[in-house]
């Protein structure tokens, strides 16, 4: 996965459409440490891949271990 910096988002624009296009998805990073994702849609695709992108983070976090001293019940 390419990587971009938030400032170079705004500097630019065009690049990274290009980069998103041709990459699917792309790291936004600040101060070299990840800050978010772009990933690429379309108008046919963008509900279902914004629902998959926030499935999958539910996932992680039902899967996310439980901290020290903590109980389910």
């Amino acid at each position: 996965m390419k990587t971009i910096a938030s400032r170079q988002m705004a500097a630019r624009p065009a690049a990274l459409r290009r980069m998103l296009k041709r990459e699917g998805a792309v790291l936004v990073t600040k101060n070299g440490q990840p800050e978010g994702v772009l990933l690429a849609t379309n108008e046919d695709t963008w509900l279902e891949d914004i629902q998959d992108a926030l499935f999958a983070k539910a996932r992680r976090a039902v899967r996310a271990p439980e901290p020290p001293g903590s109980s389910r019940l």
